[in-house]
């Protein structure tokens, strides 16, 4: 169920407000001076928000934007990372591929 609620008013009862944002999956609208600011919602469904969002986006690419993309992750995860360093990971057997 959604709620509104004065900024005011959530300082005052910050606690009870994420309890039951955490417990009863309840949301709320943060308002100030009558107008909706922001909203607090469970974690769980921002995470799903935020995959849908994600999903929704790549849809949206181009197969060579979708490369570029991977390429990018890839270079953020392996970082400086050498052909020659996964190689030696796996003993020098390139038959994994």
């Amino acid at each position: 169920m959604e709620q509104s609620i004065g900024a005011t008013d959530l300082r005052q009862r910050l606690t009870d407000v994420l309890q039951a944002v955490r417990e009863r999956r309840e949301t709320y609208v943060i308002e100030t001076f009558g107008r909706p600011q922001a909203a607090i919602i469970n974690l769980d469904e921002y995470r799903q928000f935020q995959r849908l969002r994600r999903d929704l986006a790549v849809q949206a690419l181009s197969p060579q934007e979708m490369g570029d993309q991977i390429i990018s992750l890839l270079r953020d995860a392996l970082g400086d990372t050498t052909w020659d360093d996964i190689k030696a990971l796996r003993g020098g057997d390139e038959d994994w591929r």
